[in-house]
């Protein structure tokens, strides 16, 4: 498992300013020693500097001195709780943090590449998900990779099996739909498909099935999992509207246009006030949910990083029948 703690930032004073912790390496004696004057001048203490860059008192303060020495100007006025910059170290001060900043970034951007954590992630997801938990996830993640190039496609599943195929992603997020002698799928969580309805609808408080589909206009999201699931169970129902985007098909349901069937995992980032949602009962109404990509085709380090960030994805519960 990637370990990512090397990246985390301090807050070293109440100006929230941000502070990265040492570099793993042993830089030029002047970076140093600037790197440690720079470290002061934002926590006021040589105690709590010495303690961000992880070294002993005394040594932090060998390096203050060699850094006075060379510019034969006096830094700070100690005293035994805090130690007060000169205007010599003011002036200075404001001469190097932003340099040193684009130093210290620099090198990390050169460090994620290096481990294979920097560069650009590709992946697709659904339309519905794409919105939803799979943003949540790339924001948790583009923080913790700052460096990383996203690009995100939305795909129904037939089409995210065909750009991974295509190389236009390394991997996508849906169900495999049937063994594929060239993908392979890991399978992240089990989905079930439920009927939406306009609260006070005749559905609510029963346990549909397929044949309900029957008996009210139906609003199929043609992206969805639905369109499939009712594929290969055989349910041939003509739609009363056919639509792309599920915040529609739900608009549509809410002004009592018919009814809808979506995905479990989507429920929880969608605006249902004044709907009820039903789990179907039947076969085929779970399906897996989870990772496809090209089998024999390693994922790059960046990939998996992202995929492990997946593993805690999971949609309301539903008792199985």
């Amino acid at each position: 498992m990637l370990d990512n703690s090397r990246d985390r930032p301090y807050p070293v004073n109440k100006a929230k300013t941000i502070y990265y912790e040492p570099m793993a390496m042993n830089p030029d004696p002047k970076f140093r020693q600037i790197r440690a004057f720079v470290t002061a001048m934002e926590t006021t203490s040589f105690t709590l500097a010495a303690q961000r860059m992880e070294i002993s008192q005394p040594s932090f303060s060998a390096l203050i001195r060699d850094l006075e020495s060379g510019l034969q100007a006096k830094l700070f006025e100690r005293t035994t709780r805090r130690c007060v910059p000169t205007d010599a170290a003011q002036r200075f001060y404001e001469q190097v943090k932003s340099p040193l900043r684009e130093i210290e970034l620099a090198y990390r951007s050169a460090r994620d590449l290096g481990n294979g954590v920097g560069g650009r992630l590709r992946l697709a997801a659904l339309p519905s998900m794409a919105s939803g938990a799979i943003t949540r996830k790339l924001a948790e993640f583009q923080r913790a990779h700052p460096d990383v190039t996203i690009t995100l496609i939305e795909r129904r599943h037939d089409q995210q099996r065909e750009a991974v195929l295509n190389g236009d992603v390394e991997f996508g997020i849906c169900t495999l739909g049937g063994p594929h002698p060239e993908l392979s799928f890991q399978s992240l969580y089990t989905d079930r498909l439920m009927i939406v309805v306009p609260a006070g609808h005749p559905l609510v408080g029963s346990k549909p099935n397929w044949r309900a589909l029957n008996d009210w206009p139906l609003i199929l999201v043609s992206s969805g999992q639905a369109e499939d699931a009712m594929r290969v169970q055989g349910v041939s129902v003509i739609p009363a509207c056919d639509v792309e985007q599920v915040s529609t098909a739900l608009a549509m349901v809410r002004q009592g246009m018919g009814i809808t069937v979506l995905s479990s995992s989507i429920i929880p980032d969608l605006a249902i006030e004044g709907l009820a949602c039903l789990p179907i009962h039947g076969p085929k109404v779970f399906r897996s949910m989870g990772v496809i990509r090209r089998r024999h085709v390693r994922l790059s380090r960046i990939a998996l990083a992202f995929v492990r960030t997946l593993r805690d994805l999971s949609p309301p519960q539903f008792e199985k029948e």
